[in-house]
């Protein structure tokens, strides 16, 4: 079989993959994995396992971007797919060492780092997440879904100052008009929150509530921030608006509480904390939620 037929026949095998016909997928790509051709045989179990995946088979899928792999030990488009198929079906760590090699193949390529910190994430490892992202800004300085994820983790180690300086340069951004200027304006009052610049935290989060008054977080974090500027009252009726609006979310009951604690009120601090807990399986907010009961005792 010439190579032109089969050239011809890889063609045919991408067009088909990309308007969804599977069926004619696998008939191209096994042409190519029968035709005894060493130069096309990787490419027939790369598109044979693109169909497969597509169409939910996964277990298959990896078993041909395993043997295709086998044949071409550096077949960057087998390993990025695998690992999207790995970690379909739990196998992370295996995922993970696939981007991990992509990135030994291509260390200057910003989609393989990409997966990577999304494995990362899911992981739980924000410092690890935060460590690629400092390499992507090393290559792409103004990489804004980067400096989007690292301030994020910044904010989650509670490293609250630079994570400030990272939505600072989100907010200073020509994209941040597309952005989800929200989150954003609420995640920066949080972290000044946290770092007691009460009145830049009142800034940013009132920001985020002209954009929408019914947003609970950016309400309830308003609300706490103004509990630390004389204005207890207005502060407390935020944090209950926020609750209003949606009363399983965790955090503003704790907010509640300690609210309620600085005005003596510890009955009302106990149930807010209980309500807090049931709100909190995973234990998100264990630390807070323990330093606020030694408070009650």
């Amino acid at each position: 079989m010439n190579n032109s037929h089969l050239e011809e026949r890889l063609k045919y095998a991408k067009e088909q993959l990309q308007i969804g016909n599977y069926g004619r997928v696998e008939r191209a790509a096994n042409e190519l994995i029968n035709s005894n051709d060493a130069e096309f045989l990787k490419d027939g179990l790369f598109y044979k396992g693109m169909s497969l995946s597509f169409q939910g088979n996964t277990t298959e899928a990896i078993d041909y971007f395993n043997q295709a792999i086998e044949v071409d030990p550096n077949f960057e488009f087998a390993y990025y797919y695998r690992l999207d198929n790995l970690f379909r079906v739990g196998q992370i760590d295996e995922a993970r060492a696939d981007a991990k090699k992509l990135i030994s193949l291509d260390d200057q390529n910003v989609l393989y780092y990409e997966k990577l910190a999304a494995i990362d994430m899911e992981m739980g490892d924000n410092e690890s997440a935060e460590a690629i992202a400092n390499k992507v800004l090393e290559i792409e300085p103004e990489n804004i879904a980067f400096i989007a994820l690292r301030a994020d983790m910044r904010s989650k180690q509670k490293k609250y100052a630079a994570a400030i300086e990272d939505y600072l340069k989100l907010q200073a951004s020509e994209e941040f008009e597309h952005m989800d200027q929200i989150s954003t304006y609420t995640s920066t009052g949080f972290a000044y929150l946290q770092t007691k610049d009460y009145e830049s935290a009142k800034i940013q989060l009132e920001k985020a509530k002209a954009l929408n008054s019914n947003h609970p977080l950016a309400l309830a974090y308003l609300g706490y921030t103004l509990t630390h500027l004389d204005q207890m009252d207005d502060g407390v009726e935020l944090i209950n608006d926020a609750i209003d609006i949606n009363p399983d979310i965790s955090y503003p009951y704790l907010l509640l509480a300690k609210a309620a604690i600085v005005l003596e009120e510890m009955e009302d601090a106990k149930e807010c904390i209980e309500l807090a807990q049931e709100r909190d399986p995973e234990g998100e907010y264990k630390e807070e939620i323990d330093e606020l009961l030694k408070k009650l005792e």
